[in-house]
């Protein structure tokens, strides 16, 4: 499964600290949108309209920051939705293959009014919620809030490349097992005589582990299906990465990265 860099935000939810939050406060969502974005993440935040007026009558804390992402020039605009918000952002997370996050398991009515909708994947896919024993989905403890600071403990980094990395959570476990490796080797006493043998076998698993590492399949480019749901700064991610022109429309992007041909290196 490829490693989806669109991160959709539930931010009315995260504003008001998931949900068993007991305030709201504007910074949070601004925390959460920094925290992705530096982690390499498109964030994508939502936010209901309801909300966000509610925020500026009522003085709440951190609507400055909110009232400044709705600005025309933002760099990461805010997306307002009046009812049905939640809708929007399932459709927005469907059609550019995103993550969700939200402690809003959408129980309410959006599986009975849409029951085609791939709700498998949008549960999967999504942060701050998961399936139980019993089949419901319920709140989980993925990411929390503290403040006015937003906790994501989990997340990795994802590819900033822009490139398609099939094979990016083999690699992910192979450098966990070359860690514990070393973790072993570290308490291990190479002076006791029962221990040297041991010592061997761990250089011998970690040699293989990083041969593995090595022959598996470089990144690919997406093809065109894929860069259907890809948004246009990750486009431009994929055309820097391949070291060509990072300019124009999406359609040229995507015509651009669609013909491009490595340069081949002649002996």
């Amino acid at each position: 499964m490829k490693n989806s860099r669109n991160v959709v935000l539930d931010g009315s939810n995260i504003i008001a600290g998931g949900a068993r939050g007991k305030d709201s406060d504007g910074r949070r969502l601004v925390s959460a949108i920094n925290l992705y974005t530096k982690k390499g993440y498109n964030v994508i935040p939502v936010m209901y309209q309801g909300t966000y007026t509610w925020m500026r009558k009522n003085n709440i804390r951190g609507f400055d920051v909110i009232e400044k992402l709705n600005k025309q020039n933002s760099e990461i605009k805010l997306r307002l939705f009046g009812k049905g918000d939640d809708l929007y952002i399932i459709q927005i997370a469907i059609e550019f293959d995103a993550w969700i996050v939200t402690q809003d398991s959408f129980q309410s009515k959006e599986r009975e009014l849409f029951p085609d909708w791939p709700w498998d994947k949008i549960d999967s896919k999504t942060w701050g919620t998961k399936k139980c024993k019993d089949g419901k989905i319920r709140t989980s403890s993925e990411w929390s809030i503290m403040g006015a600071k937003f906790l994501h403990p989990s997340l990795k980094p994802c590819n900033k490349s822009g490139l398609i990395d099939d094979y990016c959570e083999h690699r992910r476990i192979l450098s966990e097992i070359c860690e514990k490796i070393n973790q072993l080797e570290s308490i291990t006493d190479s002076e006791k005589n029962n221990q040297t043998s041991l010592l061997e076998e761990f250089k011998k698993i970690q040699a293989s582990c990083k041969k593995i590492y090595r022959d598996l399949p470089k990144p690919r480019i997406p093809n065109i299906d894929e860069m259907d749901s890809i948004l246009v700064p990750q486009l431009r991610e994929i055309c820097r990465s391949l070291g060509i022109k990072i300019s124009g429309r999406r359609a040229e992007l995507i015509e651009r990265i669609s013909n491009y041909e490595p340069i081949k290196v002649h002996d």
